[in-house]
């Protein structure tokens, strides 16, 4: 069903696991990052940047997007709740290290000054 422009926080609030199969390359694959604020678990192919943001097997799985068969077979081990709730949370402490705004500025400044 196609709902038109959500809010991210509408969109996550129905989610439960992130599927991110890109082919193509995407140097920062913001919707993961929006998916670890929410505490989603990820499940994404290693194209791009995703691998900078997913940790495999922690926050979420990561797959060759040439073996569809393998995506399909990670996507079924999410779908133990216990799993999902675990790398979950790990998502979230992935945002929390990583993608805070205050973290990055204050990064940058020290690469720049």
């Amino acid at each position: 069903m196609f709902r038109g422009q959500q809010d991210p926080e509408t969109i996550f609030s129905e989610i439960d696991i992130l599927v991110h199969p890109s082919t193509t390359f995407d140097s920062l694959p913001t919707a993961l990052i929006e998916a670890a604020r929410a505490g989603i678990p990820c499940i994404a192919s290693l194209s791009g940047g995703a691998c900078e943001i997913v940790d495999n097997g922690g926050s979420g799985i990561i797959f060759d997007p040439k073996n569809v068969f393998q995506g399909l077979e990670k996507l079924e081990l999410l779908l133990g709740l216990q799993l999902r709730d675990q790398m979950g949370r790990a998502a979230r402490q992935v945002f929390e290290e990583r993608f805070q705004t205050e973290r990055m500025a204050e990064e940058y400044h020290l690469i720049l000054a």
